[in-house]
């Protein structure tokens, strides 16, 4: 069953009084076939999940697809870790629904099952089921008949196993040409880290259908009145650690203390950034933008990276990506070609390394030479080590001073934005990390835009392009 309209739930809302905060509207307005909250203690995510599926259980029986056709009454779970992680949403359901039936003085309560312990149900007189269900066992937790919305509870200790079963039950839905729809809201303490992914992935858009809403502490103006200028918010904010306070009150993901670039954010990093045709030169005439590429071959198992990308102003502008696993350099060469931007490639840099070895065949720098047409670069091997890399990396995505970071991305390159969060070294004692290799991993666009960052600017000195001076022509 689609989800109602923006209108329609207001409609009910009306009757209780709930008037949600600017966070709250935002997961309500979105139009995605699946909503994940992320929200800070005390931040009304429960309230919230409760009066997002009040007004779809007003809805009346529907007749079903196929053969067989028939009237079905609409179902809707409540899906948590443990039948004990649903309770708090059922209860806020149930407790809206009595006051709707005060309100509208109307019957609207047939039966409730709400026993010490274990599965919860509600019956209503609309012929609406809602039952709350345990996912410790996602297989039997995902039987029996499909419903038309899923409620995920305390979403960040649920298994990905389960999500990705759930999304395949609501994908069967038994309404004609409407498929179902999932909410699913926690905290980011404690969370599983596909459900940390999953929250970045909802942030751009995403073959998942997915949208993905913040919702810090200071979002519930009842208990801090303040916002987030509340004295109890800033009191938290002095006496917690900084990443107790962004994980359990701001709703915002702490990068983990492996993480290769903790610089990185979606926040100041990540935008819409597409491919610009045209700039204006020096004498103020309209003049083609230039596209270069990053390359980092890779090699089974790992992926093949081609990273397409303009400057503006001395900035980086990654504005798109090839990203295969087990192809052939034709077949990404193939693909590049019908970019829109092929046309205004100019050059390319690739992994001194990996790139430009022969090994009684043609190199892959040679490769995009031949079938590319495409000048072909590698940096300097001299003084260039992973660390080292790394560390004039780093100057790109942190400015110091600056106001901007020096390197940006659109929101579109899903699969390099991933391995900024996935980059990770091996444990060390504290202190060692910056003398320890990463783990030589989920790395392959890094790689290659660290190459392009020494080719163009060598690992120390100014920060804007300067000619090709850094490279070493190897195609």
């Amino acid at each position: 069953m689609a989800r109602l309209k923006l209108e329609q739930r207001q409609k009910v809302w009306s009757y209780l009084d709930y008037k949600p905060s600017p966070e709250q509207l935002s997961a309500h307005e979105t139009d995605s076939m699946h909503i994940l909250v992320v929200g800070g203690i005390g931040a009304g995510k429960s309230a919230a999940t409760a009066m997002e599926l009040l007004p779809h259980t007003l809805k009346t029986r529907f007749m079903s697809k196929g053969l067989r056709k028939q009237y079905v009454d609409p179902l809707y779970w409540l899906v948590g870790p443990e039948y004990e992680d649903c309770r708090p949403e059922f209860v806020f359901l149930w407790d809206a629904l009595q006051e709707l039936e005060l309100r509208l003085e109307q019957k609207l309560i047939k039966k409730v099952s709400f026993p010490d312990e274990g599965p919860c149900s509600l019956q209503l007189a609309t012929g609406a089921r809602i039952e709350t269900r345990s996912g410790a066992k996602p297989a039997e937790c995902m039987k029996g008949r499909g419903p038309q919305g899923i409620i995920y509870c305390e979403m960040g200790r649920v298994s990905k196993d389960l999500w990705d079963r759930g999304r395949a039950r609501l994908s069967r839905s038994e309404e004609p040409g409407v498929p179902g729809w999932s909410w699913g809201s926690g905290v980011l303490e404690d969370s599983l880290p596909w459900f940390l992914e999953h929250f970045e992935i909802g942030q751009t858009p995403n073959e998942f259908g997915l949208d993905s809403i913040r919702m810090p502490s200071w979002s519930n103006r009842v208990t801090y009145p303040g916002g987030r200028d509340d004295p109890q918010i800033k009191y938290l904010e002095k006496t917690l650690e900084q990443a107790e306070f962004d994980e359990r009150i701001a709703a915002k993901i702490a990068p983990p203390s492996d993480v290769v670039f903790p610089q990185f954010s979606h926040e100041r990093h990540v935008g819409d950034y597409g491919f610009m045709k045209w700039m204006k030169d020096d004498r103020g005439k309209m003049a083609e933008r230039p596209v270069a590429l990053a390359i980092d071959p890779g090699y089974d198992p790992g992926a093949y990276a081609v990273l397409a990308l303009q400057e503006l102003n001395g900035v980086i502008r990654v504005f798109d990506e090839i990203y295969k696993k087990r192809t052939e350099v034709h077949e990404v060469i193939e693909e590049a070609r019908e970019r829109p931007w092929w046309n205004h490639v100019r050059h390319a840099v690739i992994d001194p390394f990996g790139g430009v070895q022969h090994q009684a065949m043609a190199s892959q720098a040679e490769e995009w030479k031949r079938l590319g047409n495409i000048p072909v670069h590698a940096p300097s091997r001299a003084g260039l080590d992973i660390l080292a890399g790394i560390r004039r990396f780093r100057t790109f995505l942190a400015p110091g001073q600056r106001r901007n970071p020096m390197i940006v991305f659109d929101s579109k390159c899903a699969k390099t934005l991933k391995e900024f969060r996935m980059y990770r070294r091996s444990p060390s004692r504290e202190g060692r990390q910056l003398k320890v290799n990463p783990i030589d991993n989920n790395n392959h666009s890094i790689k290659a835009l660290i190459y392009y960052v020494v080719a163009t600017r060598g690992l120390a000195g100014i920060e804007r392009a300067s000619g090709v001076t850094s490279f070493e022509m190897v195609a």
